[in-house]
């Protein structure tokens, strides 16, 4: 006499069980090694900080290291005499690539609706190596500038790639594990009318 889980019913809802819960594994697996933190609100989560003559200047990236491409940028700006961040600044960041790289001309950022104490904007990084991002600062009749160094990195591209397989064999699994067992329950419910 068999053992009750090694009966067909059961057998295939145990390995199709089994076979989800892998691939869940593995794409998750992929998906945390691929991403870079990410907090609920979507905040930087690494300030680099220097002082100009009135602010103490804050800027982070997303991603918390920088790479060729599209580039997340927060400023936060603390008044060196009152020790409070600002709203009321109009804030602008260009930057200088290493040689070959394009130049990234004066941006203006806008101020984050959630928080109008962050300035937020996104530049085009397009050469990895250490990049010069300039920050000017206006408040009323007063401009302030910090320079910020960051370097940028390659990714490698093989990182997508392994991704997206892993998502497309996780929907295939998912897939025919699904139609099996709709198969199966077809079958159980042909088999109860019959008797």
């Amino acid at each position: 006499m068999r053992p009750e889980i090694f009966t067909r019913k059961i057998h295939i809802v145990f390995t199709s069980t089994l076979l989800i819960l892998i691939s869940s594994v593995i794409v998750c697996w992929f998906l945390i090694y691929s991403m870079d933190r990410a907090y609920a609100n979507g905040r930087v989560t690494e300030w680099e900080v220097t002082e100009s003559e009135n602010f103490q200047v804050f800027l982070g990236t997303i991603p918390a290291d920088p790479r060729i491409g599209v580039l997340h940028i927060s400023i936060r700006a603390k008044e060196l005499i009152s020790d409070e961040f600002s709203t009321d600044l109009r804030v602008s960041v260009s930057a200088v690539g290493p040689l070959g790289s394009s130049t990234v001309e004066e941006k203006f950022f806008e101020n984050d609706p959630m928080d109008s104490t962050y300035f937020d904007g996104l530049i085009n990084v397009d050469k990895e190596g250490l990049w010069d991002i300039s920050i000017t600062i206006v408040q009323d009749q007063t401009t302030d500038s910090a320079v910020f160094r960051i370097k940028v990195i390659k990714t490698h591209p093989l990182t997508g790639a392994i991704t997206l397989a892993a998502i497309i064999a996780f929907l295939i699994v998912l897939g025919f594990s699904g139609r099996k067992i709709f198969i199966e329950q077809k079958r159980s419910k042909k088999t109860k009318d019959t008797i």
